[in-house]
């Protein structure tokens, strides 16, 4: 399942509370550029790439019959 919501119906957080902060999920983008500049044009994911607490990131990609799926995690 994509969503901020985790397939038992937990917020996305709850994987580990202590290690992830922010998220800012994508579809459908091909290159890294595409994908980060949609992410900035968008107020509340550019409030969290540019948070200043958050010290920590991660970028998983994968792509699904023929469609990229995006994840991005920030922690503290």
């Amino acid at each position: 399942k994509f969503s901020h919501t985790r397939p038992d119906g937990t917020d996305w957080y709850t994987v580990n509370a202590d290690l992830q902060y922010g998220e800012n999920l994508a579809e459908g983008y091909n290159t890294a550029d595409e994908v980060v500049n949609a992410w900035m044009a968008s107020p509340t994911h550019k409030a969290n790439i540019l948070k200043p607490d958050f010290t920590t990131c991660a970028i998983s990609t994968t792509t699904q019959n023929g469609r990229t799926y995006w994840a991005q995690e920030f922690g503290i």
